[in-house]
């Protein structure tokens, strides 16, 4: 018999990165390129990440995979993220600016999905 799920506080690197599908090495450098990314420390300066650092890395990884550039992925997550501090619990983002940045991101991929069949149609022809 199994008994509830626990949702877990904090995840290893190690953990992030196997359930993620990414590596150690992606992941440290994000943490540089993106300085508003930071994970929390345990006393022994291992890092901890909380699930919605999952989420966000995840995110992180969507659009490397799409071809964003590091600028792009900044000007569509950050300004999210600078409502949020990390010295207290998780808050949410005004809906308002969560809308709008979701809007923005779709239009990309919408622009992105249109180059590409455009792009497909003039070789075909």
């Amino acid at each position: 018999m199994s008994g509830p799920k626990i949702r877990r506080l904090y995840y290893s690197a190690r953990e992030v990165c196997s359930r993620l599908g990414i590596s150690q090495v992606a992941l440290r450098n994000w943490e540089h390129k993106f300085p508003q990314f930071k994970p929390a420390r345990s006393q022994s300066g291992r890092k901890l990440y909380k699930p919605s650092d999952l989420k966000l890395i995840l995110r992180l990884k969507q659009y490397k995979e799409a071809g964003y550039t590091d600028e792009k992925i900044a000007s569509i997550l950050w300004p999210q993220l600078q409502h949020i501090d990390t010295n207290t619990p998780e808050k949410s983002p005004p809906t308002k600016k969560i809308i709008n940045g979701i809007k923005n991101e779709l239009k990309d991929i919408l622009s992105l999905i249109d180059s590409t069949t455009d792009t497909k149609r003039s070789a075909s022809t």
